[in-house]
């Protein structure tokens, strides 16, 4: 016995996931230590507002150059980078409440360039519609410089990272580096 974990669908079939008892196991249990903030985007915990108009965006798509690529109008006001990591939700087309995660996000000629990290169930077509959500990559220095939530970031940025853990004393070295006569 046990339950069904991850579910991936492909174009003719699905796959799901069987996880054995020991599973729950592997879950963690209350909150998480990590230099990167554990919250979502939005949620209560963050506090960011992600229905404002500095944060979401609209668009629609110009040319089409793939299955998971596209440039679109309506989003030359955001930097280079700003949906990066983002959710996109189209609101027209084939596509109509299918949702994404950009993976790119760049600006030329007053157009925007979007690449998603999964190609959609359907065919994207000119004229298709959008929201998008800005992407979060959770680091203190988003967090104060992208959204100004600086007091919100639920991570701990102090804690030192693998490369400390690993790390050694060099007997003889000042802390300029230097050799002790």
């Amino acid at each position: 016995s046990g339950t069904v974990g991850e579910v991936s669908r492909g174009p003719t079939a699905f796959t799901a996931e069987v996880r054995g008892l020991a599973d729950r196991l592997n879950q963690p249990r209350g909150r998480v230590y990590q230099r990167s903030c554990d919250a979502l985007l939005g949620d209560a915990r963050c506090g960011v507002d992600a229905g404002a108009a500095a944060i979401r965006g609209a668009g629609t798509v110009a040319t089409v150059r793939s299955a998971r690529s596209v440039t679109a109008s309506g989003l030359a006001a955001y930097v280079s980078r700003w949906f990066e990591a983002g959710r996109l939700v189209w609101t027209s087309g084939a596509n109509a409440g299918a949702a994404v995660e950009v993976r790119a996000h760049g600006l030329a000629g007053g157009l925007a360039s979007l690449d998603l990290w999964e190609p959609m169930p359907a065919p994207i077509s000119p004229g298709d519609t959008f929201q998008v959500v800005a992407g979060c990559d959770k680091s203190l220095a988003s967090c104060r410089d992208k959204f100004a939530n600086v007091l919100n970031f639920r991570g701990f940025p102090d804690l030192p990272g693998n490369d400390y853990a690993v790390a050694y004393a060099v007997q003889g070295a000042d802390n300029d580096g230097g050799r002790l006569g």
